[in-house]
This record gives structure tokens, sequence and C-alpha cells, in this order.
């Protein structure tokens, strides 16, 4: 399995208890991997994910959080697409879903960054907001002389509003338009690099604990030389509120 789906397998795992973290991960998460629809004149939401896991937690989420049911389907590969890939769709609520998570304005207008509420929030919604990202459009490079954390984002305000959530948790983080697409960057040299815990920190959150061994670190061993910090948060444990 790939380092990316190796952490995401991890994310997917993670038990965060406070409500204003959920929010946060599945505004961002949404916005990131989703899209606004229109269907008989009513909004519908959808997120496309990689990870059926991702796809659940974020159901769970969406009822346990907001109040409103979904649909998943699960579309087979097809083209360049080598894997399965998971759709998770709000109809009949979705304009409330909208509202809810900052998606749409008060007037019903898609918002272009992310929720006022992520980016003026404490710093733990913060990291949520990178762990929806990164779940939703995020990847890291395979071991090598460098590696980096990357995030793909749907335009130029949700990349400059990711790099100052990174900023808030004091990470370095670049927004780079690579041919027409917008991405925003976090290199690690080294495990040893001063930004390698924070990059960790900045995907898992406070759940990582750094003393358990992970799932994220079976690659070969130069994953320690690398972001691989950010693979290698542990067995997550509760958050609690």
């Amino acid at each position: 399995m790939a380092l990316t789906s190796l952490v995401k397998d991890e994310l997917s795992r993670i038990n965060v208890l406070k409500p204003c973290c959920r929010k946060a991960e599945v505004s961002t998460l949404l916005r990131f991997a989703g899209g606004l629809h229109l269907a008989a004149g009513r909004i519908v939401v959808e997120a496309e994910l990689d990870t059926g896991a991702a796809a659940r937690r974020l159901r769970k989420d969406i009822t346990e959080i907001f109040g409103h049911s979904s649909d998943l389907i699960v579309l087979a590969p097809s083209g360049l697409r080598k894997g399965n890939r998971y759709v998770v769709r709000v109809h009949k609520e979705g304009d409330s879903l909208a509202r809810q998570t900052g998606l749409v304005d008060n007037r019903g207008r898609p918002v272009r960054g992310l929720p006022r509420q992520v980016v003026a929030g404490s710093t733990c919604d913060c990291e949520a907001a990178w762990r929806g990202a990164f779940l939703a459009h995020g990847s890291l490079t395979e071991p090598g002389r460098s590696m980096s954390l990357e995030v793909t984002c749907p335009g130029p305000e949700a990349a400059l509003a990711m790099v100052g959530a990174a900023r808030r948790l004091k990470i370095q983080a670049k927004a780079r338009d690579v041919r027409g697409v917008d991405r925003v960057v976090v290199r690690v040299l080294h495990a040893d690099h001063p930004m390698a815990a924070g990059a960790r920190r900045m995907i898992f959150g406070q759940t990582a604990s750094a003393g358990q061994p992970s799932t994220a670190c079976i690659p070969p061993a130069n994953l320690r030389h690398s972001v691989c910090s950010a693979a290698s948060a542990a067995a997550p444990r509760s958050v609690s509120p």
C-alpha cells in the first residue's frame, strides 16, 4: 500500500470528540472533495473520496454533527483511475448542510475559500481543517532525497486559507499554481527537521501519540528521514471535549 494510502487509513481511524473539530474537518473535506449541484431547484452536496474509510467517516460525522442522512455511491475503476471512488451525497437537505458547513453564505452564494468559523477558529480547528483537506486531496511523496506533503485545492482562496492555517500551527507552507491547479506544499527533508513534528501534528493533530507504533511506518526505514514523521504518528487516542 502506498504511503499516502497508509496515512489516510490512519486518519480515518482517529477518534475526535470535540464538536468544533469535527465540524471543521467536515466543512474542509466537503470544500476540497465536494461540489454543489442544483437538482430541481435544490442544492445537492457531493464529496468524492478515494477511500471507503474516509467516506464512512464523513457520513458518520454528517449524521451525528449536522443531523442529515446521506447516500454512498461506489464508482468502479475507469480510465486512469485504478481504484474505486466513493461518492457521499446529501440530496434531501443539501441546502441546509451547505449553510451549516459554510459552503454557501446566508444569501445562498458559494463561498470561494474556507468558512469563517474554520479560518478564525482555534488551533484544533486548523488541525482538523488540514486533516479534512488531506483526506480529500492530500498526498505524500514517496521516500527519496526529500519528501513533501501536498494538498490540491479547489481554488486560490482555499489554498491561501490552508497556508494561513499552517502558519497558525507554526508550519511553513507554500501555495503554488501548477498548470492551473492550486496546490499547497509542505516540504520536510528529514525526521529531525523542526518541521517534521509540526507536519505530523498538522495532519494527525493532538490525537497523535509518539510512543506507540504506527502502521504507516511499515514501509522502508528511510521514511524516518522524511515527512514519515507525519505518517509515523502512531495509534490515535480520543480527543476529549
